[in-house]
């Protein structure tokens, strides 16, 4: 109303606005209601659940499950699943399956113990004892670890690769009684696994949604063979990671590993992985064979494509599907480029003894970079190679291009940005190399502690200033009242996205409690420009 009057918004515009509002409202009235097949979209559900499961490791082919006598079930995250993003991604699902539930469903026997509490992270040596005891009376042991809500969020950053010290304290234990461990993994993202020695055969669960229990019981016992691909790289520790000396910044966060993000840093700098990008086993086998190229020289300045074909076998005994990834790469670039780049995937599913045919078409920008000098994608003229496999450390056939372009390659690049092309010791730009790659002088410095304090300060920030810090006691204090001492976990969770959260998120996170127009009186008498 105010920027009506003001003249600053025309009334037409907001007249626009609301008879939009009120013709959905009344297209909505008069619908008519239809229901839906509950049951049809749980088994969706499920097969898309159990299609995003990946099978990390499978020694001795412990998987699937063949007998189904002496099985013990342990952790809590079997009862209590982990099946969401924590936030306001989080919907209350109309069934959710839990996996004892389901091993109930199916009649087979199991004994089960939690063997830690998904609300705190120490070790309990009752419940650890209790599994344990379990563990080592059973044939086969399913346990489940992974990450809790308080662990990954939005709102927060996460600052370890750790899950908590229970679970790790846990399958070590357990590891001592019983060698035949399946572990089942629930976690958003990527987690530390320095105790994968421990267990013979790992399943990727994720966060499997509403059906996600039952897809992994269609996987642990074999109905569905996993086909799942990893489509971020695992690395072996955090500080291993590309932003690792960069990320988090204080005031500002600088991205000075350019292009070499994920798989395109691990494998350009030829850094070990836990499991590589695109990564994902079967219980069958596939084989790659005749790939075929359209052409041998390719001249970029066209409009021409480029196809590409394989011949896909299931050589195993057991229906199943592969993810057939492309990758593109170039030997010996002037322009620094990862070492390989996806640049397609299709999923193809065989029966045993069965072939298909894949095909793919790339056109010139398979193969460009972008030159910034140019404002514009180019293509460098040189020696390419298209590589088709199960993932990007597991190529199994490929095939050599000459590309042909008019568009010289900046000779200079080399000299500007050294070290973008040695990346053996990691992502260590000096500033006068990324002031060059960004085109313009960086910005000075800024310490958490110096002013100015803006909307996007954080409680963190303001802390310095006597005033701050006591607005920011009394903002934890008050939102935190409402978190019973004795759940660690969310305690943890709210403390996190409280400190992460810039100022201007308070109006939201208070309900109104706390205005804009109170924050900004705040920043102005912080800043020594208000009363």
């Amino acid at each position: 109303v105010a920027a009506v009057r003001e003249g600053a918004l025309d009334e037409n515009a907001v007249d626009q606005c609301a008879e939009r509002v009120v013709a959905l409202t009344l297209k909505a009235a008069s619908r008519e209601k239809k229901g839906f097949d509950q049951k049809a979209h749980h088994d969706l559900a499920r097969r898309i659940a159990a299609d995003s499961c990946v099978l990390l490791k499978n020694e001795g082919d412990v998987l699937p499950i063949a007998d189904t006598e002496g099985i013990a079930v342990i952790g809590a995250f079997a009862k209590e699943p982990r099946y969401q993003g924590a936030g306001s991604s989080k919907i209350n699902p109309i069934q959710l399956d839990t996996f004892c539930d389901v091993m109930d469903g199916y009649g087979i026997a199991y004994r089960y113990a939690p063997g830690y509490s998904t609300g705190r992270d120490e070790a309990d040596k009752d419940m650890i004892a209790e599994a344990c005891e379990i563990a080592g009376n059973s044939k086969t042991v399913i346990l489940f670890l992974g990450l809790p809500a308080s662990y990954e969020s939005e709102g927060f950053d996460r600052d370890t690769l750790d899950i908590p010290p229970a679970q790790a304290e846990l399958i070590k234990r357990i590891s001592a009684v019983n060698d035949r461990i399946v572990t089942v993994v629930c976690t958003g993202s990527v987690i530390n696994m320095d105790w994968e020695r421990y267990s013979p055969s790992i399943l990727l669960a994720y966060l499997g949604g509403e059906a996600g229990a039952a897809a992994e019981y269609d996987i642990l016992f074999g109905s569905v063979s996993p086909s799942g691909k990893l489509a971020e790289s695992w690395p072996i520790a955090l500080a291993d990671t590309p932003c690792y000396e960069y990320y988090p910044g204080e005031r500002r966060s600088e991205y000075r590993e350019s292009i070499f993000v994920g798989y395109r840093y691990y494998e350009t700098a030829k850094t070990p992985v836990r499991y590589p990008f695109g990564h994902g086993l079967s219980y069958t086998d596939f084989t790659y064979r005749d790939m075929r190229v359209s052409a041998d020289d390719y001249r970029a300045d066209e409009d021409g494509v480029i196809h590409v074909r394989a011949t896909i076998r299931n050589t195993g005994s057991r229906k199943g599907a592969e993810v057939v990834q492309l990758y593109t790469g170039q030997i010996d670039p002037v322009i620094f480029k990862a070492a390989r780049e996806l640049k397609g995937f299709e999923k193809v599913e065989l029966e045993p003894g069965e072939e298909k045919e894949v095909k793919f078409v790339l056109d010139q920008r398979a193969f460009a970079h972008y030159d910034a000098q140019r404002a514009d994608w180019a293509v460098e003229p040189g020696h390419y190679i298209i590589m088709l496999g199960s993932s990007v450390q597991d190529i199994r056939v490929s095939r050599d291009i000459r590309m042909h372009s008019s568009c010289a390659a900046s000779v200079d690049s080399p000299i500007r940005f050294p070290s973008y092309y040695c990346l053996k010791d990691g992502i260590r730009i000096p500033d006068e190399e990324f002031a060059s790659l960004c085109g313009r002088p960086l910005p000075a410095g800024a310490r958490r502690e110096n002013k100015p304090f803006t909307l996007n300060s954080t409680l963190p920030d303001i802390e310095s200033a006597v005033d701050g810090y006591a607005f920011s006691m009394d903002m934890k204090t008050q939102m935190l009242g409402s978190v019973g001492d004795e759940d660690d976990a969310m305690r943890a969770l709210f403390e996190a996205m409280i400190d992460e959260s810039p100022l201007r998120f308070f109006p939201m996170l208070t309900g109104g409690m706390i205005t804009l127009t109170m924050i900004q009186e705040l920043i102005e008498k912080l800043n020594g420009t208000g009363e």
